[in-house]
């Protein structure tokens, strides 16, 4: 399986939108060359994205697949999934901080296993139903270590520093994240492209401080509202946000 950049974005925001002939409007990041791209989206995409399913800002954290009539309005955005938009991943939240557990060190992703292990098991390591896809083992009880590709892409969606759409960072951010323990709450480590075992893809998910004994687990068993999950992620409350306008 063969993944191409070429056709793969991020949600970065989507809004009404007068000057659209549909009437909404999305931007999205191409990953391939980090263009950022505005199109019209139709109603029922909108509706979609509106629903239980999806919340603001949970909807930007991963990629997606933009799908285009005939018109290039936006429909819809497939949702990549292992074997079938990528070959592995590890995709988990940590309220201490992904610096307890992680470190950068030269071009290699070091897990701790032992500590991922022990948090784990005191249900301080957060996930939906697993926090391992595809081909990515189980996390063992001692270093795991992953070479990272030379062209990795590395994003964050931070929140907590006061960015409100996903944007591309360099190695440098990604270290300093993660030396530093900058509240790094969510992060996914991906082998997209080649299947080589390696990571090309990170994406971090910065939320306001949970407190380093908050409780995580299986978030599916966790029932919430749109407006608390969007409370959670972000720190304040839907009818506080005026983001959504540049």
């Amino acid at each position: 399986m063969q993944i191409s950049k070429e056709n793969y974005a991020f949600v970065q925001r989507y809004y009404e939108d007068t000057a659209s002939p549909t009437g909404y409007t999305m931007r999205l990041l191409y990953v391939a060359d980090d263009s950022v791209r505005t199109v019209p989206m139709n109603c029922e995409y909108w509706d979609v994205l509106h629903t239980d399913e999806y919340v603001f800002p949970l909807v930007q954290e991963n990629m997606i697949l933009p799908q285009y009539d005939a018109d290039g309005v936006l429909t819809g955005g497939a949702k990549p999934e292992p074997g079938n938009g990528y070959f592995g991943a590890y995709r988990c939240g940590c309220p201490r901080g992904f610096g307890t557990i992680l470190r950068v060190e030269g071009n290699r992703i070091i897990v701790d296993g032992k500590r991922f292990n022990e948090l784990l098991g005191e249900n301080l390591i957060a996930f939906y139903n697993t926090y391992r896809y595809g081909t990515f083992p189980a996390i063992p009880k001692e270093d795991l270590v992953f070479e990272m590709t030379d062209d990795v892409g590395i994003y964050c969606l931070d929140f907590f520093g006061g960015d409100r759409y996903q944007k591309r960072r360099s190695r440098w951010y990604l270290n300093d994240v993660l030396r530093n323990n900058k509240n790094c709450y969510w992060l996914n480590l991906f082998d997209v492209w080649n299947g080589e075992g390696k990571v090309d893809q990170i994406v971090m998910f910065r939320q306001p401080p949970k407190g380093p004994n908050a409780s995580a687990g299986n978030l599916n068993e966790v029932k919430l509202t749109n407006a608390q999950r969007f409370e959670q992620a972000s720190g304040s409350r839907y009818e506080d946000e005026r983001w959504f306008a540049d």
